[in-house]
């Protein structure tokens, strides 16, 4: 629903597999999006630390999966 604060949790709770299994390309993917909201600053230092361990693809397949879900609210759809 857009809420900064959240993506910026949701990333870091598939980071450390908090409460889900760990997922570095959903974790990615919800940093990206807190990134572009209010949580720029935390978003993006986390991330830099976030792709020491991720794999090229993994971090293609998280930017991919951003733009899906950024495309889909635009068009007035739930992801």
């Amino acid at each position: 629903q857009g809420n900064a604060a959240a993506q910026l949790y949701l990333g870091i709770m598939h980071t450390k597999g908090q409460g889900v299994s760990p997922d570095y390309v959903e974790a990615y993917k919800w940093l990206i999006l807190a990134s572009l909201k209010d949580n720029q600053t935390f978003a993006t230092e986390f991330k830099k630390v976030l792709v020491q361990v991720m794999t090229k693809e993994q971090i293609i397949e998280a930017k991919k999966q951003a733009e899906e879900f950024v495309s889909k609210i635009n068009k007035g759809n739930e992801p």
